[in-house]
């Protein structure tokens, strides 16, 4: 059975609509008897004579070893194994916990985890995106792949006990029958809005434009930028599917919604024909780019310098961090009045609230630490992991060992000049991951680390710009978990929906197709049994809201 359910890795990879043998030296004792309630949380319990104190350090005396299986993230910087890393080299020295990385090429990820599943050796632990499993976690957890670990929480992992009985992460942390599969990653606050629309600010103060709010302010921003000899006002994605625009009529780029417990599927509803609508009479008047639907069209134009750094494109969709980025690379080009702003989300009428954003408003991140069956060490891998959402823990993943970093005077982790200066040449970003530890890794996450090569107050600008109107009402959850029943059949659904719907739709904003064809589109989605999709969304979004 595990090698048929590890074929179904490919399957899985394609499911992100729907939502990213034991080696030790040491042992320790084995975890309290199962609670008859597994939603049940206790005392936490340590080795400690205080049973209410953090675990001591080191987390054993002799050196444990393990074997964890993970994505391995820093490559893009070079880094091959992450106990090259400072940050690494001293977690190890606190817990006296060896790890032996089993580190695959992300281009032999799926490969390599299907391999190692289908094998009967598997590693202490895997560090993954928790999509990436066959069947979701209850799934792996019955096919013994990976451990439900709610007693080893119960007793031995007070930090990361902590964050899971908060309230906002309560359902999330469990599966839909009540395990905990593991160590998922968390942002200690909830990042707002952190991508959306920019616009060329010294270009609007030249035309005497205001900053946009509605549909309509919109409108007549890009018809200046158009007859001022914007070569390309903005453009959208190669799928039609902006989302900033479509947030104006509570819509997502990503098709799903909820709204009061009801999964919605955007492209059916009678607010989708009105956002098309718009976007075709915008590309008719030569508001948006006429190639964004080509290699030379969206991705050229939102992410190429030769566009984003001159006239040719005045509005697109980024992150906070390019508004920085941009400004600072077009004036080292020579460029001083180079400008670019976040504009808020547009809404139909002023006033309007926004019930769609940007980003996940949730603290939960897409990666998970588990622990496998086969570990003969249950207890020091858990609490390996429980340091990670400790105090000293996530500052250590995220800014390291204190080489790059002081602490302001807030008592917050702050940047130095290897971050910002660095003399190997390492940009602020590729230092931070360098110095520390990259994002996917499961900790508790300090996004604000970010803001460390984020200078620029435009940037920081962003946030409250981008979250301005939005109550995120219609958003789904995140951690809702497909059944392998349902994995097969909601892929094997939505691989024929979204081809169909991505041709039609750039076809309605083109002219292509005549706009009086859209009941006729909508028919054949309800012809491609979009109905059972729902209905499986639908099942995990009520066994969510059960647990």
């Amino acid at each position: 059975m595990k090698r048929t359910l590890a074929l179904l890795l490919v399957l899985v990879f394609s499911l992100a609509l729907f939502l990213g043998g034991c080696a030790n030296d040491s042992t320790t004792d084995t975890p309290s008897e199962p609670s008859e309630d597994p939603k049940q949380t206790v005392t936490p319990a340590t080795p400690d004579e205080d049973p209410d104190s953090p675990i001591k350090l080191p987390i054993v005396d002799t050196t444990a070893t393990f074997q964890i299986w993970a994505y391995n993230q820093a490559a893009t910087y070079g880094v091959m194994d992450f106990n090259d890393l400072e940050a690494w080299q001293d977690l190890e020295r606190r817990t006296n916990v060896h790890i032996d990385w089993i580190l695959p090429a992300a281009a032999d990820l799926t490969t390599s985890l299907n391999l190692t599943l289908s094998s009967d050796q598997l590693p202490d632990s895997f560090m993954m995106y928790y999509s990436m499993l066959p069947g979701g976690l209850d799934k792996a957890i019955e096919e013994q792949y990976i451990t439900d670990i709610t007693d080893l929480v119960n007793g031995y992992c007070p930090n990361y006990l902590t964050q899971i009985s908060m309230e906002d992460l309560a359902k999330g942390a469990r599966t839909d029958s009540g395990a905990i599969p593991g160590f998922f990653g968390i942002k200690r606050t909830v990042q707002p809005n952190w991508a959306g629309p920019i616009a060329r600010k010294d270009i609007m103060n030249k035309l005497g434009v205001d900053t946009p709010y509605t549909l309509d302010d919109y409108h007549d921003m890009l018809v200046a930028f158009r007859d001022y000899g914007v070569e390309s006002p903005t453009t959208i994605t190669n799928t039609g599917l902006e989302g900033f625009f479509m947030a104006a009529f509570n819509l997502p780029s990503g098709y799903w919604y909820q709204v009061n417990n009801v999964v919605q599927f955007a492209p059916i509803e009678d607010s989708f024909l009105e956002y098309v609508t718009l976007m075709r009479d915008w590309y008719n008047e030569g508001l948006i780019d006429r190639d964004f639907y080509s290699l030379s069209g969206y991705d050229a134009k939102n992410f190429n310098t030769a566009y984003t750094l001159t006239g040719k494109i005045a509005l697109f969709n980024t992150t906070y961090q390019n508004i920085h980025a941009y400004m600072v690379q077009a004036a080292q080009d020579g460029d001083s009045e180079y400008e670019l702003v976040a504009v808020p989300f547009p809404v139909k009428n002023l006033g309007d609230k926004r019930h769609i954003g940007s980003t996940s408003q949730e603290r939960w991140q897409s990666n998970i630490g588990t622990i496998s069956p086969t570990c003969s060490d249950h207890v020091t891998l858990a609490k390996w992991y429980d340091y990670l959402f400790s105090e000293e823990g996530w500052v250590l993943s995220s800014y390291g060992t204190g080489t790059a970093f002081t602490y302001d005077e807030n008592e917050h982790p702050k940047g130095n000049e290897l971050i910002y200066n660095n003399p190997d040449g390492l940009t602020p970003y590729q230092a931070m991951n360098i110095y520390s530890m990259t994002p996917d890794i499961p900790t508790l996450y300090d996004w604000e680390r970010e803001l460390l090569v984020t200078l620029n107050d435009n940037s920081l600008a962003a946030f409250d710009i981008w979250m301005e109107n939005d109550d995120n009402a219609y958003a789904m959850p995140s951690m809702i978990f497909p059944t392998v029943e349902e994995s097969g059949r909601f892929a094997a659904i939505m691989g024929d929906v979204e081809t169909y719907i991505t041709e039609t739709i750039v076809k309605f904003i083109t002219g292509i197709e005549p706009l009086s064809k859209f009941d006729e589109f909508r028919q054949n989605i309800y012809n491609l049994d979009i109905e059972e999709a729902i209905a499986i969304k639908q099942a995990g979004l009520d066994r969510y809201n059960a647990r």
